[in-house]
């Protein structure tokens, strides 16, 4: 666990405002590159589980009758990596051509 004392101290490390902390990866021999990867896997599964819990307890709630967006909501909960990562590259193509 990290505990800084101000935020100065906070500052001065490689804090990432996710919560992770460099010296933790730098502790068990993590590359960079590995501590993202692991990271974004760790993000992955908690936002399938996210949205598997989402659609498990909208059925006794019945969400799809009440909530009009339900659909459309799930449907972008689970596209969203997706969307970001295509703008993403769709940018980089862009920054790419400009340069």
């Amino acid at each position: 666990m990290v505990v800084w004392h101000s935020v100065e101290e906070c500052d001065q490390t490689r804090y990432s405002h996710t919560g992770t902390h460099s010296g933790s990866s730098a502790y068990a021999g993590l590359s960079e590159e590995a501590l993202e990867s692991v990271y974004g896997n760790s993000l992955e599964l908690s936002r399938k589980m996210y949205i598997q819990s989402l659609l498990i307890c909208s059925k006794p709630f019945n969400l799809q009758a009440g909530i009009e967006s339900f659909k459309p909501i799930v449907s972008f909960l689970k596209n969203a990596p997706n969307e970001i990562m295509i703008e993403y590259g769709f940018k980089k193509i862009e920054k790419d051509k400009n340069a």
